[in-house]
Order: structure tokens, then C-alpha cells, then sequence
């Protein structure tokens, strides 16, 4: 499993230290920095991370360079989950920090959300052919209303293709807080702190993924040209 790490040249010392820490991870197999020297904006970078992907035709893990991650869980997890993803477009193993899946966990029946909706672009692992018809899609995107935004990319495509986008109920990466956000973004919002609530644990279970349907407006017209 490739690796990509998006960041910009001013976070580069915690992006160092994510690349070494993902390294000793037996479950990777290469880990690539893909760097915004020019500060395009997420989608520039992210665009990048998943056409390589779509290309080379093998899955991949996107990780924001502001992620913390614990190599014990990846080597535990990653490949369990990645025998799931040929039934995805993505798998998303950073968990927003919502009420549904605070229940979800509570409630223990399921262990993510299915669906064709997608925010909280910290980590997530893609399928390629899901990659590539992101790329295609962005193509129909009136550019003026999808900005800099990678998430509206992602919903556009598996909204017009038909694409399923399972999201884990509990989290493979938290948020590192402490490292300002590039969009200016503050760490807290209103009572919402931009971090995952739950985190995977060994004895978590990903051998079937139990999901709860989880429909969402459909906002793809939106954004078309």
C-alpha cells in the first residue's frame, strides 16, 4: 500500500516526522511527499495524490500532513480494511466528530456509515478506479463554485458515478490541532473541535464491515458546469 502525504513547505519538519513514523510501517510500502511549494490550494495537491494513484491501478492511502498516526494500529488494521475496497470507491478511516457516529459507537450494531457523501479529508484509502473517475469528473465542475475543495470533488464523482464512500465509526488518525491550518480554519468552532472523538483500538473488528446507510442530499448539480 503507497502512501501519500499532502502538505506545503512550512509544515515540512511534521511531515518529516509522519514519513519516518509511516516507514517502519510493515502494512506501507512507500511513502511519497507530494509538496504545494506554490500554496494552490488542497485540490491542486490532492488532484496529484490520486491521479498517481488512478494510474498506477493499485489502492492508496491520501494523509493530510497534519495527521498523527500510531504504526502499531496501521500494521493491526490497514490490511483488513483494505480487503473491503474493492466494494468502494473509498474508505475513509478518519472519523468526523458527529453525533451519528458517537451513537454508532454507543450502540455497537455497526462499525461506520455508508453512503455517497463525503467531508473530513484527513485519511482515506481509494480505490483506483474511483481515483480515476475523480479525475475524469472534475473535468464537469464549474471551478468557481468547487474552489480549492478536494471533499466536493470526491462527492461529485460518486454521486454521478454511482460510487459508495464508507466512512469508519471509529478513527485510524487523529488531527493534529496544534499545526495551524493552511486555510486559517481554528481548531475549535463554535463547540466543535476539529478532531475524531474515537480512535481504533487492536481489539476493534474490521474483518466485516457492518455499515449504516447514511443518505445525504445529493449535491453533485450543484457544482456542475
Amino acid at each position: 500500500m503507497n502512501v501519500f502525504i499532502i502538505t506545503v513547505p512550512e509544515r515540512m519538519n511534521h511531515t518529516k516526522c509522519l514519513r519516518d513514523k509511516l516507514s517502519y510501517c510493515e502494512c506501507i510500502n512507500n511513502v511519497k511527499v507530494l509538496i504545494d511549494f506554490e500554496h494552490n490550494g488542497p485540490w491542486w495537491n490532492t488532484e496529484r495524490a490520486i491521479r498517481q494513484i488512478a494510474e498506477s491501478g493499485e489502492a492508496g492511502i491520501v494523509l493530510q500532513d497534519d495527521a498523527l498516526i500510531d504504526k502499531e494500529m496501521w500494521d493491526h488494521h490497514i490490511k483488513v480494511i483494505e480487503s473491503h475496497l474493492s466494494k468502494f470507491g473509498m474508505i475513509s478511516m478518519f472519523t468526523p466528530p458527529q453525533a451519528l457516529y458517537d451513537k454508532i459507537n454507543q450502540d455497537g450494531e455497526y462499525n461506520g456509515t455508508v453512503g455517497d457523501y463525503f467531508m473530513w479529508a484527513v485519511c482515506y484509502m481509494i480505490n483506483p478506479l474511483f481515483a480515476k473517475d475523480i479525475i475524469e469528473e472534475s473535468k464537469h465542475i464549474d471551478e468557481s463554485k468547487a474552489k480549492y475543495h478536494d471533499e466536493v470533488r470526491v462527492r461529485f464523482a460518486a454521486q454521478r458515478k454511482n460510487w459508495s464512500i464508507a466512512i469508519l465509526s471509529k478513527s485510524i488518525a487523529s488531527h493534529n490541532l496544534h499545526i495551524k491550518s493552511t486555510l486559517g480554519t481554528p481548531a475549535k468552532i463554535g463547540n466543535l473541535v476539529r478532531d475524531t472523538r474515537t480512535l481504533m483500538t487492536k481489539s476493534d473488528d474490521y474483518s466485516e464491515l457492518k455499515l449504516k446507510k447514511h443518505t445525504h442530499k445529493q449535491d453533485w448539480m450543484e457544482f456542475a458546469k
